[in-house]
């Protein structure tokens, strides 16, 4: 459990306290990207340190923050000197492999699981307040960093199609956090059939735009991401509900 809410501090330091204009403007300004840092290793120590005692989380806490800005920086650095999309994509994904490694490895090598504090354990013991938290998870996950993972995917597929690239519309990015938040309540309800209905819904809104070859193509592609990354999230997450 305590490795499930690492993770979620991560996603939601990361993204949802994240905003467009900060993650933009730390590319160009120190200042920025020591905001984002700072930001990160508080969110960090507030879970971690409500969850494992504090001599057993102090050094991997420490070690989680200080290598987040630094794999940050080196990022900032190599989407400067590669700004292609594909580049930018693959740095993307990258960043984030190391980052929830780097957790893992935490969690595992200082066994956080076994210094958890008596807050957590009262918490957890409860299975209505431990499946809130594991749902709350689960949606800092959908909302807005598959978001982010289905946009850039757009910006990889126009830089290697030779597309017009550009950022998905609002409404697209709305509509597709919605679908993937009815995609989790289905499997976790264990209705999985229900979200062919919900793809043929969206499709169906779409009819007359498929016509066009190019929107078709980033359309599936867009679709299938958002509704794999909801499946998978709700499957591996849903089984500690």
């Amino acid at each position: 459990m305590i490795l499930i809410l690492l993770i979620g501090a991560h996603f939601l330091a990361d993204f949802t306290l994240q905003p467009t204009k900060l993650a933009e403007n730390k590319t160009e300004s120190a200042g920025y990207l020591l905001l984002h840092a700072g930001i990160y290793a508080a969110v960090t120590a507030l879970v971690g340190f409500l969850s494992v005692e504090w001599r057993a989380m102090l050094l991997p806490w420490g070690i989680i923050a200080v290598s987040h800005g630094l794999v940050d920086l080196l990022r900032v650095a190599a989407d400067k000197k590669w700004p292609s999309g594909g580049a930018r994509f693959r740095s993307f994904l990258l960043d984030q492999v190391i980052h929830l490694a780097l957790i893992a490895a935490a969690y595992y090598g200082f066994g956080l699981g076994e210094h958890t504090t008596t807050l957590i354990d009262g918490a957890t013991a409860s299975d209505t307040v431990r499946g809130i938290l594991v749902c709350a998870v689960i949606w800092v996950i959908i909302w807005d960093p598959a978001s982010v993972f289905v946009r850039k995917l757009f910006n990889f597929t126009d830089n290697v199609s030779g597309g017009s690239g550009g950022s998905e519309p609002r409404a697209g990015r709305i509509i597709g956090k919605l679908e993937r938040l009815i995609i989790v309540i289905l499997v976790l309800a264990n209705q999985i059939g229900a979200i062919g209905f919900v793809l043929t819904a969206k499709s169906v809104a779409r009819f007359k735009q498929l016509e066009d070859k190019d929107f078709a193509e980033k359309y599936l592609v867009g679709t299938l991401t958002s509704a794999s990354i909801a499946i998978i999230t709700a499957l591996i997450l849903g089984q500690y509900i």
